[in-house]
C-alpha cells in the first residue's frame, strides 16, 4: 500500500496570525527554503529575497559559503546588516528565506539575537522542516548537502543527528507557523504555506 505523503501544519502556542506584511521563510540547510520562497513569492506576486544570496552579494562574492570563510563572526555582521537594511527599505510584504540559525540566538544581544527582534517585530515567520523525527529529518536533508553551496561543518550523516538536535527547538521557537513536509511534493507544500497564512 502505497503512503500518501501530506505536509503537516502546526500553529505554536502564543503565536501571531498572518494579516499583512512580509513573510519569512527559516529552516535548517536544505529543508527547501528558497524553493518555496521563490514559488510562494510567485503565487502572491511578491518580490522575493534570499539572505544568503544578498549576503553574497554584499560581499562581491558568489555564495555566502565564501563569505563564511572569512570567518564566523565576519559572516553573521554582514547577514545582520543585511537583514536589517532589507527589513528598514523595501516597502510593503515581500517573502525573504534565511537559515534557521540567522535568528537561533545563543547569548542576549548578539547579532542573532538582533535578527531575531526584527524578524519576530516586522514578519511573520513559517518553519520548513522535513518531519517531526531527527532521523527522518536527516535521512531527506543529507543526500542534499553534498552541492557545495553550504557551510555548516557537518562532514558526515552522523554528524547532522546533533547539529539539528541542538537547532531544532530553536527553528520550533522562533516560527509563527511549522511546516513538517513529510517527502510530501513541492506543490503540496506550497498549498500547507498558503494554507497556513489563512
Amino acid at each position: 500500500m502505497t503512503q500518501i505523503c501530506v505536509p503537516e501544519i502546526v500553529k505554536p502556542d502564543n503565536s501571531k496570525t498572518y494579516e499583512s506584511g512580509p513573510i519569512c521563510i527559516s529552516g535548517p540547510p536544505a529543508s527547501g527554503k528558497s524553493t518555496i520562497g521563490r514559488l510562494l513569492a510567485k503565487k502572491l506576486n511578491l518580490d522575493y529575497y534570499d539572505l544568503d544570496e544578498l549576503v553574497a552579494q554584499q560581499e562581491g562574492v558568489k555564495t555566502s559559503r565564501e563569505v563564511m570563510e572569512k570567518g564566523v563572526r565576519h559572516f553573521q555582521k554582514i547577514s545582520h546588516e543585511c537583514l536589517k537594511r532589507t527589513f528598514e527599505t523595501i516597502g510593503g510584504p515581500f517573502i525573504l528565506s534565511f537559515g534557521g540559525g540567522t535568528i537561533i540566538h545563543l547569548e542576549k544581544g548578539d547579532y542573532k539575537d538582533q535578527n531575531l527582534r526584527i524578524v519576530k517585530k516586522n514578519s511573520f515567520v513559517i518553519c520548513i522542516l522535513p518531519s517531526k523525527s531527527i532521523h527522518e529529518s536527516v535521512n531527506a536533508l543529507w543526500p542534499r548537502q553534498s552541492d557545495g553551496k553550504r557551510l555548516t561543518g557537518v562532514k558526515s550523516e552522523q554528524e547532522l543527528v546533533p547539529y539539528l538536535e541542538r537547532r531544532m527547538p530553536g527553528y520550533i521557537s522562533t516560527a509563527d507557523r511549522i511546516i513538517y513536509t513529510n517527502n510530501s511534493s513541492v506543490e503540496k507544500t506550497i498549498s500547507a504555506v498558503l494554507k497556513s497564512l489563512k
